[in-house]
């Protein structure tokens, strides 16, 4: 029994070397001159650190004396809760930028699509719908009036047919000389 205790006891140590939050306890006993360069210390102020590892610091010590005291034990489901709970206010005190680099965002609830929105997405499904069936529908035509497939391509009368021996990305404009792809007007090229 007790070589898996010290299977278990070694598993832990070795998995809070790395973990934010012990990471943030350490800087609360290190010298501003020796503490390492982490991400979060770039972005965020190390006293607004501080006070976010105190408010987690508090939070887990009341976990602790709760699970400890045997008449008060019952409500451990409830502090657990509550930790949420503070979580959600500390959006409060600190910005969603700092939160982003201290803890993950929690995550927001959808915004139902408006109506006007809905609105244009049914149009947008029913004319897709309506090609669909007209494509099906000059497919069985053709397909009945030649008893056997026959690809069936249609080009728009406004369409210009392209001159023999100019390429084919050359048929809405006449006047380019290169493909347009190596047009670059309009685009700063500079760094």
């Amino acid at each position: 029994m007790p070589v898996l205790y010290g299977v278990f006891l070694f598993m832990g140590w070795s998995a809070l070397k790395g973990m934010q939050f012990v990471d943030r306890v350490l800087l609360l006993l290190m010298p501003v001159k020796y503490q390492p360069d982490y991400k979060y210390l770039r972005h965020v102020p190390l006293w607004r650190v501080h006070m976010f590892t105190f408010v987690q610091v508090l939070c887990l010590v009341a976990l602790l004396v709760v699970k400890q005291i045997k008449a008060i034990s019952i409500a451990f489901p409830l502090l657990v809760l509550f930790t949420g709970v503070v979580r959600k206010l500390m959006e409060w005190k600190f910005t969603k930028h700092e939160l982003k680099y201290l803890d993950d965002l929690l995550p927001t609830k959808k915004k139902s699509k408006g109506s006007k929105e809905a609105e244009l997405e049914k149009q947008s499904d029913a004319k897709i719908s309506a090609i669909i069936a007209n494509n099906q529908s000059e497919k069985q035509q053709s397909e009945s009036t030649n008893g056997h497939r026959q690809a069936h391509f249609s080009i728009s009368s406004s369409t210009p047919t392209p001159e023999p021996g100019k390429p084919s990305f050359f048929i809405h404009d006449e006047h380019h000389e290169s493909p347009p792809a190596y047009h670059n007007q309009g685009l700063d090229t500079k760094l």
